[in-house]
């Protein structure tokens, strides 16, 4: 029997310990994003080599390396404006509103150094094949991101239109964790919300 992957539940970051390695998967610290409207994984790839051998005025072989995955670019938006994700995921200052003080977030100066790194998970829910309800989730597919940085999010502000974050995430490679991880890996869970 086939699954069907439908819709965007959750997206998820923590920062990486100290060593560079993965947080326990089970840890406490996660910052969700219950709200994500949309997100795009593409692949960074590094090209193979093409080697040809010509002679005589002719092509006698060739030799072609494969593609290498190398990272991935990860671009999702979020129906709400969440300053406790974004400093996580790119450092700089946030104050949580208040009834005295209005909420504030001030991204890093550039002599700050470079942004958190930090892990993320996307959970997208996965139903039974056929006519379903969508309270019938059967499990969540679950991709983990096991090593990233976070630029500042983008903001288009239109007439007539809500304003909603766009964030991009670069992942790599986790070759300090061990075992080493790839540059993201998925697995299945029964409840999107069981980790919390």
């Amino acid at each position: 029997m086939g699954y069907m992957v439908y819709g965007c539940k959750r997206f998820e970051i923590q920062l990486l310990k100290a060593t560079g390695s993965l947080p326990a998967i089970m840890s406490t610290g996660w910052t969700q994003i219950t709200t994500p409207q949309s997100v795009g994984i593409d692949l960074e790839l590094e090209a193979g080599t093409r080697t040809t051998l010509r002679g005589g005025d002719d092509l006698i072989g060739s030799v072609r390396d494969d593609d290498k995955v190398v990272g991935v670019n990860i671009t999702f938006q979020d129906a709400e404006v969440s300053g406790t994700f974004i400093q996580k995921m790119c450092g700089g200052t946030y104050e949580a509103g208040s009834a005295a003080s209005a909420e504030a977030y001030t991204p890093p100066l550039l002599s700050a150094g470079s942004s958190p790194k930090f892990a993320s998970r996307l959970y997208v829910a996965q139903y039974r094949e056929g006519s379903q309800h969508e309270s019938n989730i059967y499990r969540y597919k679950r991709w983990t991101f096991p090593n990233c940085r976070g630029n500042l999010p983008t903001f288009t502000a239109t007439d007539r239109a809500f304003l909603v974050p766009t964030m991009m995430i670069h992942g790599e490679e986790n070759l300090v964790h061990s075992p080493q991880k790839p540059v993201f890996y998925w697995d299945e869970v029964t409840n999107a919300f069981a980790e919390i």
